[in-house]
């Protein structure tokens, strides 16, 4: 078999392979290498404008298919995230029933829940459009539970600040005066606590140790060291 026939055979397996859909680009560009170089008459000429043709119509045919098909997925996309939002949405819901929280701990919540950022967001903003997340009034109710577990305003502040929280001294001396409970009378009430049931030693060094569990004590609390020895050397 010569060249020429060898040419013409492998042409006619390439425009097979082409009527078939292959629209790889190597199996046009060879068509076309062979077309070019082996014929110039006017129908070689029109077979070669054809071959462009069907190329063109072929990745028409693939791009439309394929934005097709990546429209149906977001499509689908969509509908999964609206319905896990939904979720989201109705978990942010049964926990507020069962207690408070401020807007940090509700992200953290949803955040385990496994939610990305833009569904957390989301439930936010529709919490708040229905008032359901009150950082003023949870700061508050946070506030008188550490005044009652005996937290100096010192160390509520540090508190609420790592929860993001915002609050004032002046907001706790608020909270304060409802309660009932200056840190005068708090300190007092924590030092009698940790010395019911005690005696103080007679013994110098027995009463200086006693005096430092209660101050360690008193400063697991906040309280400043001098307030403290203030107080404490009423007692001790």
């Amino acid at each position: 078999m010569s060249e020429k026939d060898l040419k013409i055979q492998k042409l006619k397996s390439l425009q097979d392979q082409i009527a078939n859909g292959n629209i790889e680009s190597n199996i046009f560009d060879e068509t076309k290498s062979l077309l070019s170089n082996e014929y110039s008459d006017t129908q070689t000429v029109q077979s070669l404008h054809q071959l462009e043709d069907l190329r063109a119509n072929e990745e028409e045919v693939y791009n439309r298919y394929s934005d097709d098909r990546m429209s149906i997925v977001n499509q689908k996309d969509d509908v999964k995230s609206e319905q896990s939002s939904k979720k989201a949405f109705d978990y942010a819901i049964r926990i507020l029933s069962q207690r408070d929280y401020s807007t940090h701990k509700m992200k953290e919540k949803l955040k385990k829940r496994g939610y990305d950022q833009n569904q957390i967001n989301e439930v936010i903003d529709r919490l708040n459009e229905f008032n359901y997340l009150r950082d003023d009034e949870f700061a508050g109710m946070r506030i008188k539970q550490l005044l009652y577990k005996g937290y100096s305003n010192t160390y509520i502040l540090q508190k609420l600040t790592s929860e993001y929280l915002n609050a004032s001294e002046s907001q706790i001396e608020e909270v304060r005066a409802k309660c009932e409970m200056s840190q005068d009378s708090q300190i007092e009430n924590l030092i009698q606590k940790k010395l019911r049931y005690k005696e103080v030693p007679d013994d110098f060094k027995e009463k200086m140790k006693l005096k430092q569990k209660v101050t360690a004590y008193l400063v697991s609390k906040g309280f400043s060291f001098e307030m403290i020895s203030n107080h404490l050397s009423r007692h001790i």
